[in-house]
């Protein structure tokens, strides 16, 4: 058992507690999950292949350049990844999903992995929100496919080899992996989303659709760094949902979570799931407190204290919080500003600037019609000038300056308003209705 587990059984009691009765448990997963079945990230120092970065290769304009050399590159991953094996935490995760489906709840994995072990190791509910190694989009007719096949192509075998740098020509455009959809025989590309592409919308509204369900979460081995789904978890957290960080350190986001666990996940995850299916086996005796979720934070052993981003992804809480957690749960304005555009869209930020123009434009009127500033004049250094600070320029800008001062009451007022103008703007049909389940096809 990890160091960070044995230290920390009370909370690992606690987290135990709550996802025996949770009903939709999502689990967001990164790179570090698979790196300890031995994949490689592509990313960082030492991430190349070749002399190539990821970066130089995921693209669509690297496509369109060489295909064969990017095709060779995503035949080496395919080729590796077929060679390991999904880990303990893999399987955990798979066989805890088909545990809770049998008695009516669900867990959903998330992830951010191209490599397919989620459902090698059994997993069924999972979404890739970058793709797959294992699918292909065809440019010609659009049919996405799963494909196995190992080489993809017979031009591919032998290829891909990390030292063989500029020792072998392109491959004919021809001889390249080819659709086979009714005849198509159109160029396949990887079904992977490359930088400078958006996700795909529907694999983001399955995810947008699992995360507005969710009542317990767990982050494996991700860094928190990569959007959207860095977004996902410190939304949820602001949301009073639950949850918890497995990784074998902290990251910029861990003061957000309720639980941080340290050490590989191929053994903190495994104990974590184990004896979630029968509420029974889990003592809840100690953790009544608990029920109501307050998100204070619970650190493994040694974890030190970190210091809230300027911009962190918090998000007004509306649960009752005492005066600590009030401290530890603050966020900037404009993080949580950020998080409203994501669960409001564009209306929260419309919004917004048309509360601050009301707001400015009144002070400009008041001080322009005449409002008493002798105080203020006096406060700022600057008496027996009254007559140049009230009018023109200077006026706005002192508008502007009291302005800036009211700044959390603008947002206070935008995220206690935006939320019922949205729902106004849907019911009148000005706005799209909430999203409806999306298929899994």
């Amino acid at each position: 058992m990890a160091s960070g587990i044995a230290a920390t059984k009370a909370e690992l009691a606690k987290l135990k507690s709550i996802l025996s009765r949770a009903k939709n448990i999502v689990v967001l997963t990164g790179a570090g999950i698979s790196a300890e079945s031995g994949i490689p990230t592509f990313r960082g120092p030492g991430g190349f292949w070749r002399t190539y970065r990821s970066q130089d290769l995921a693209s669509v304009g690297a496509f369109k350049r060489n295909p064969s050399l990017v095709w060779e590159f995503y035949h080496y991953r395919r080729e590796l990844v077929l060679n390991k094996q999904p880990n303990k935490a893999h399987i955990a995760l798979a066989e805890a999903e088909k545990r809770l489906m049998e008695m009516g709840r669900r867990l959903t994995v998330i992830t951010q992995n191209i490599d397919g072990l989620h459902q090698r190791a059994g997993s069924k509910e999972v979404v890739e929100l970058h793709g797959s190694l294992y699918k292909t989009l065809c440019l010609k007719c659009h049919t996405m496919d799963t494909n196995y096949d190992s080489p993809i192509c017979p031009s591919l075998q032998g290829r891909g080899d990390p030292i063989t740098e500029g020792s072998q020509k392109d491959i004919p455009l021809e001889d390249l992996p080819r659709c086979k959809n009714n005849n198509c025989k159109g160029l396949l590309r990887p079904y992977i989303v490359w930088f400078g592409e958006n996700l795909h919308e529907d694999t983001l509204s399955r995810a947008d659709y699992e995360l507005d369900l969710c009542d317990a979460c767990l982050i494996v081995g991700s860094s928190s760094v990569v959007y959207p789904a860095a977004m996902y978890a410190p939304t949820l957290a602001a949301r009073g949902i639950p949850v918890a960080e497995f990784n074998l350190e902290s990251t910029a986001a861990t003061h957000l979570f309720k639980f941080h666990f340290e050490g590989p996940c191929t053994e903190t995850i495994p104990e974590v799931l184990k004896d979630i299916y029968d509420p029974l086996n889990i003592n809840i005796s100690s953790n009544k407190k608990n029920v109501s979720f307050a998100p204070h934070r619970m650190m493994s052993t040694d974890v030190k204290q970190q210091k809230p981003l300027s911009d962190d992804s918090s998000f007004p809480i509306n649960e009752k919080l005492n005066s600590k957690d009030k401290d530890e749960g603050k966020a900037s304005m404009k993080a949580k500003l950020k998080i409203a555009m994501r669960d409001y869209g564009a209306t929260v930020i419309v919004f917004h600037i048309g509360i601050s123009m009301v707001m400015l434009g009144g002070l400009y009127a008041a001080f322009s019609s005449g409002l008493e500033l002798t105080w203020l004049i006096e406060k700022v250094g600057l008496s027996g000038r009254s007559g140049e600070i009230a009018t023109g320029a200077s006026t706005f800008v002192m508008a502007y300056a009291v302005n800036k001062v009211l700044a959390p009451v603008r947002f206070s007022i935008t995220f206690a308003c935006t939320p019922f103008l949205v729902r106004y703007l849907r019911s009148i049909g000005l706005l799209k209705p909430p999203k409806t389940p999306p298929s899994k096809g």
